[in-house]
């Protein structure tokens, strides 16, 4: 396992909130325009009036709270109906190669054991080392994890093995729970998303 510091650099972000309309975003005087994306429909079926409205596309950053923390959205990543009760909220982030996948979630177990369990979701090549670094959320002391290789999943929608994937997470101590933000998809996608990604999770605020 390699630890190294990396450096970050000044992103604009933006937001998505679920919702239909104008709203304002919280703490600013802007407004966000939620447009809702269609879900493709199983094969033979019509896509519902229902899954039409769960995922939602917000123009301008906004605010989401989940999980007991608040953060702030970039524009562009499309929010989705959480996909199990496990998580709290989750987003689709075009990209380059492909779609990635950010969930928001908590669960019990130390730090190092939630690290070790990301890391075994992956087949690593030669050189592939995960890469874990310290990074401040909200005064909380966190863990920043880079894993890269073949990605084996998880559960639900990470199911399944996909070659030449890439894992961000951050991993939040919170006593006898902890506050996860992963982020999987393809390198090249998830290579583009490094620092929004990094900016996203210091915007985190504790609601205390």
């Amino acid at each position: 396992m390699f630890r190294k510091n990396a450096s970050t650099g000044t992103v604009l972000l933006g937001v998505l909130l679920a919702g239909s309309g104008c709203a304002k975003t919280d703490g600013t005087e802007g407004r966000v325009t939620d447009r809702p994306i269609p879900l493709a429909a199983p094969s033979g079926k019509d896509a519902s009036s229902d899954d039409q409205s769960a995922r939602v596309l917000h123009d301008e950053p906004w605010e989401k709270t989940a999980g007991g923390f608040r953060f702030t959205i970039p524009p562009g990543w499309i929010e989705n109906r959480p996909s199990s009760d496990f998580i709290q909220a989750e987003f689709t982030i075009p990209g380059p190669a492909g779609d990635s996948r950010l969930t928001l979630s908590s669960a019990g177990g130390t730090v190092d054991e939630n690290i070790d369990r990301w890391i075994n979701q992956f087949h690593l090549a030669p050189g592939d080392a995960p890469e874990i670094d310290d990074l401040e959320i909200d005064g909380i002391a966190a863990q920043f994890v880079d894993v890269r290789g073949t990605y084996r999943g998880g559960f639900g929608a990470d199911a399944g093995s996909r070659a030449g994937w890439r894992l961000l997470g951050v991993v939040i101590p919170l006593g006898a729970r902890s506050y996860f933000l992963k982020l999987t998809g393809p390198r090249q996608s998830v290579a583009e998303t490094y620092e929004p990604f990094r900016e996203l999770a210091k915007t985190a605020r504790l609601e205390r």
